[in-house]
């Protein structure tokens, strides 16, 4: 009872939660405390002049635009920053996945969802696509500050997939959590983290 008591005081500690008021537009974002880290607990919003934006749970900008546009005292994380974070959260992806999902730390991820039905695709007159598969993708991704190459930067993903097979029945899941080589100029989510 007292272990149980300790874990809960731990937690509620660990995960406090506030605002941020950006003093260039005068909008509020919500901040949590996880572990030693701060976070926004919202993607950051930054419009430009409209030719690197892209109207998405806020505007996901491209590598060069996330680097530039914190506000003082704030960051674009780096994969390093990141990494923290999911060690913190459980590091299997599975658990990271969980945590951020169900918004179990506030964090306030926005996944993504995508439904593909292959049932009735013939990939030739003999087999269906994908041995008659559904398949459901979740994600969220965001620009860390990793640069890789000259034109290429880390950006991070987390992702749950479902697969469904509808012969046998038979069922898959999987988790990742990736931090993937992107071209500069694509567009992503942007989160910060405290100074």
């Amino acid at each position: 009872m007292t272990i149980a008591l300790l874990i809960i005081a731990m937690i509620s500690v660990a995960q406090r939660e506030g605002t941020f008021t950006d003093t260039s537009n005068g909008k509020i974002y919500l901040t949590v405390t996880i572990g030693t880290q701060t976070w926004m607990a919202e993607n950051f919003s930054f419009e430009t002049d409209g030719y690197d934006t892209l109207k998405k749970d806020g505007y996901a900008v491209n590598w060069e635009t996330a680097n530039k546009i914190a506000p003082s005292g704030w960051h674009l994380p780096s994969k390093e920053e990141w990494q923290i974070l999911f060690d913190y959260l459980g590091k299997k992806p599975e658990n990271v996945f969980d945590e951020l999902y169900k918004n179990k730390c506030n964090f306030n991820a926005k996944f993504n969802h995508r439904h593909y039905d292959y049932s009735d695709k013939l990939l030739d007159k003999y087999t269906y696509s994908a041995s008659l598969m559904n398949q459901d993708f979740y994600t969220f991704c965001c620009w860390t500050s990793t640069p890789v190459r000259k034109n290429k930067a880390r950006a991070i993903f987390i992702t749950k997939i479902e697969a469904i097979l509808q012969q046998n029945p038979w069922h898959s899941k999987g988790f990742y959590v990736n931090f993937q080589r992107e071209k500069r100029k694509s567009l992503f989510d942007v989160r910060l983290i405290k100074d």
